[in-house]
């Protein structure tokens, strides 16, 4: 019955020629050999990209278009309008004021330039919009570093975030694992691996190499020397000086201007992570309901764990995180802490901290929370029907 199943083989993989021809195995090896020497053609180009994918043809952007506003390709000669065919040299725009051509370090040469708004920041950081945008952003300065030899390429985006406290906040942000922050007057930086950071006042910039060679990391640091010094820096925010006394680093300190923790209404939190990895975090109210503030985090804590009492017992992380008002204008509090006893031992401190800091720090802390007052449409308010919370006792 099974030799009579029309739906499948009952030889399996039998076969019955007993011979094949040599013109057969011939073409069997060429076939094999033309696709190893296919994988290897692709394996080589990975691993040594052309150039010319980086840079943008001019000509293909539509005339009066407002996007990227590209001043010369990297394809060389062809493209000039110079004299003698040569390649004519780019407009600098924001770029002439940190030295112009002269920015670009020995063996560069400063091969295109390009500019980005708010409407179409997305052409260049597609999917990073909304991060930028949220904390001030205003334009986008875009260079392009080409190597007078060899293939080098290093690219700079320079960010003007409107505020020092916006350019920390994303400095802090996507500052790589692994990179040592320099502090330096008036601003940091810091180099790593095939990039380097530098920020000075409302300037965030990014500079990125295509590689990792001692040609590109000096390149990086000429050009992190060089924004120092034509940049001019701006006092540090008040909270960096004050997780400082609770012996927290400045590359440990970064501000969220909006959606702290993940919660909408959590906007201009001071974050210091301490070296148990626990976060300290204190938020000014100038409108002076920092109870009612300091509720809604505990409300916020309490939807991802078990509240008791003024700690929330993260239920995935088995941490502890609370948040109280001080006095009426400031909301401090503590996230990720490994038990009540450590985390009110910190917010204690940050209590303390807060009551000794100067006045002059206080009013600059009010003052720049209500130079842009934060929103308050009732959005992320969580409330017990939503998001009911566990009582436990510890």
């Amino acid at each position: 019955m099974a030799n009579e199943d029309r739906l499948f083989n009952p030889h399996g993989r039998r076969h019955f020629r007993r011979t094949y021809r040599v013109g057969e195995v011939w073409v069997g090896l060429a076939i094999v050999a033309g696709l190893a020497a296919i994988a290897a053609w692709v394996a080589y180009k990975g691993a040594h990209p052309d150039p010319e994918l980086f840079g943008r043809d001019p000509r293909l952007i539509p005339k009066g278009s407002p996007a990227v506003g590209v001043l010369e390709d990297r394809t060389g000669p062809s493209l000039g309008s110079g004299p003698g065919g040569q390649a004519s040299a780019p407009d600098l725009g924001r770029f002439a004021d940190v030295g112009g051509a002269q920015l670009a370090p020995k063996r560069f040469r400063v091969a295109s330039t390009s500019r980005f708004g708010p409407e179409n920041l997305f052409e260049k950081i597609n999917g990073r919009e909304g991060f930028y945008k949220s904390r001030g952003f205003r334009a986008l300065h875009f260079a392009s570093m080409r190597s007078l030899e060899g293939e080098a390429i290093i690219d700079i985006e320079w960010f003007d975030l409107g505020t020092a406290a916006q350019a920390l906040g994303a400095f802090s942000a996507e500052r790589a694992d692994g990179a040592t922050v320099e502090s330096v007057s008036g601003g940091s930086h810091y180099l790593y691996r095939n990039m380097a950071a530098v920020v000075r006042g409302p300037n965030y910039i990014r500079l990125v190499g295509i590689d990792e060679t001692p040609v590109t990391q000096t390149a990086l640091r000429a050009l992190t020397a060089t924004f120092e010094a034509e940049l001019a820096g701006t006092e540090l925010p008040w909270s960096y000086a004050f997780f400082g006394q609770l012996d927290i680093p400045s590359a440990e300190v970064s501000i969220e201007p909006s959606e702290a923790f993940s919660f909408s209404f959590a906007r201009n939190v001071h974050l210091g992570i301490n070296a148990d990895d626990v976060e300290l975090f204190i938020t000014p109210r100038p409108d002076g309901d920092a109870s009612t503030h300091a509720e809604r985090y505990l409300e916020g804590f309490a939807t991802l764990g078990k509240k008791t009492g003024s700690w929330v017992k993260d239920r995935y992380l088995d941490t502890f995180s609370t948040a109280a008002a001080r006095g009426d204008q400031f909301v401090i509090g503590v996230r990720g802490a490994p038990n009540v006893k450590t985390g009110a031992s910190l917010l204690e401190a940050l209590g303390a901290g807060l009551d000794a800091l100067p006045e002059a720090a206080r009013a600059q802390a009010l003052a720049g929370e209500a130079a842009d007052p934060p929103p308050d449409d009732g959005e992320g308010e969580y409330s017990d029907e939503s998001a009911p919370a566990e009582e436990e006792t510890y």
